[in-house]
């Protein structure tokens, strides 16, 4: 499995999150959503590439969620999603 989520922590456990991981992705943000979490951290120590899908799924989940932290993102991954406008 890609994501593996503890309490309010969903962790990337890939280094590519393509469009497969994010559709896992989404469906661990529904789960949480439909648990009724408000605060999330989403862990991407182990993240080196993004592509759209992911990027298009984590600015949807930012819009669902009180508080969406993102972490221990790389130089090069940070500034991607801040050219993108995800500010971490």
């Amino acid at each position: 499995m890609g994501i593996v989520v503890k309490r309010n922590v969903l962790a990337v456990e890939e280094e590519d999150l393509d469009i497969y991981i994010a559709q896992e992705l989404k469906n661990a943000f529904l789960d949480l959503h439909k648990k009724g979490k408000k605060k999330i951290t989403l862990d991407l120590e182990n993240v080196e590439r993004i592509t759209t899908p992911a990027v298009q799924v984590i600015l949807s989940a930012r819009k669902s969620f009180q508080e969406l932290k993102i972490r221990n993102a790389g130089k090069a991954l940070t500034l991607d999603l801040k050219n993108i406008g995800v500010e971490l």
